[in-house]
């Protein structure tokens, strides 16, 4: 992202920060989009090195909320006239693991889903219930 040290790249599901490093702190800024179905999703993320401070920013869209047992401190904020969640917790030692909560999400109602499936099994049901109560034909 804008911002960050050219030392970072993005290589598939790995961020890899390349060294020599100067003193002080090397700053790589990274962004995820995470796939998911229905209104509720949990992250879990283990963190392979320390990280010196947790912060998070989520576009907020209707009712999106998010919660975790690492966050101690959330905002609002808008940028380019958009609204977003804004987060802030303490360091994640290395081997810890990051859990976030995100409720509220968008998404595309599951019901029709169950209709079609419950309407195409009452046909199959129907179906073999017909041939297999059916009365035998005689042949003359």
């Amino acid at each position: 992202l804008e911002g960050s040290s050219p030392q970072g790249s993005a290589n598939g599901p790995r961020l890899i920060v390349t060294g020599p490093f100067a003193p002080g702190a090397t700053m790589v800024e990274a962004a995820y989009e995470l796939p998911y179905r229905g209104a509720t999703v949990t992250l879990e993320q283990v963190w392979p090195a320390t990280l010196q401070q947790l912060s998070l920013i989520v576009e907020q869209q209707g009712a999106l909320d998010i919660a975790s047992p690492q966050i101690s401190g959330r905002g609002s904020m808008s940028s380019q006239g958009k609204p977003f969640i804004s987060a802030s917790g303490p360091a994640i030692q290395a081997g810890q693991t990051l859990t976030i909560d995100f409720s509220g999400l968008p998404h595309r109602p599951v019901w029709p889903m169950w209709v079609a499936l419950a309407v195409g099994i009452s046909f199959i049901s129907w179906g073999l219930w017909s041939v297999w109560t059916a009365p035998a034909r005689r042949r003359v």
